[in-house]
């Protein structure tokens, strides 16, 4: 899996995490009109850019970055007709 983070700006810097990789394992059980899910995944972000630091921007990226994400996501979803 791949993928990206955009956390929102702290303070003056704002940065995006690139390059993703890892896995995402999951369960769901359907009951009645609702799913249920229940997901793990473990990420590491290979590279950074600098989007922005105070009021300068940037657009620098750095390739020697590592930055470890793991997090469990329960979802609930159910149908809506329209």
């Amino acid at each position: 899996m791949g993928g990206e983070l955009d956390p929102e700006k702290s303070g003056s810097l704002d940065v995006k995490f690139e390059d993703a990789a890892g896995y995402r394992v999951g369960v769901g059980f359907h009951i009645a009109m609702l799913s249920l899910s229940l997901e793990y995944q473990q990420l590491e972000y290979g590279s950074v850019e600098l989007e922005s630091i105070g009021p300068f921007s940037s657009g620098t990226s750095f390739d020697d970055v590592n930055l470890e994400n793991r997090s469990w996501i329960l979802s609930a979803s159910f149908p809506i007709a329209l």
